[in-house]
């Protein structure tokens, strides 16, 4: 028992039909490449700034195993170089925060004896 609406058309539900899917419409999956990051390049004179702990440290490969790689919970190298990575650009934009704040003090004191 088809009922047909006052205009006297027959809808797509009441004929049973589905509605037409368009291939270029359906979603896709979207494949990244994951980026190559090239080594980050901290300048001598930012070295000499940082505090120790923080310097990036150049190490040779051992022989011997370390306690560090034996234990269980062991950052992955490339988690060990981005929290260092991470600690350095803090420290700088402490740095250049620090020295932006000097400035602008010493700015505000300028203009304050000037009135």
């Amino acid at each position: 028992a088809v009922v047909s609406t006052q205009s006297g058309h027959y809808g797509r539900g009441e004929k049973g039909e589905t509605i037409p899917v368009k291939q270029d419409s359906l979603y896709k999956d979207i494949e990244r490449k994951a980026k190559a990051l090239r080594p980050l390049k901290v300048s001598k004179s930012l070295q000499k700034t940082l505090p120790f702990k923080t310097k990036p440290k150049l190490e040779t490969k051992r022989k011997k195993s370390l306690y560090l790689t034996k234990r269980a919970v062991v950052s992955e190298p490339g988690e060990r170089r981005l929290t260092s990575l991470m600690q350095q650009l803090l420290t700088a934009q402490k740095d250049t925060d620090k020295r932006k704040w000097e400035k602008k003090k010493k700015d505000t004191a300028k203009f304050m004896e000037q009135k």
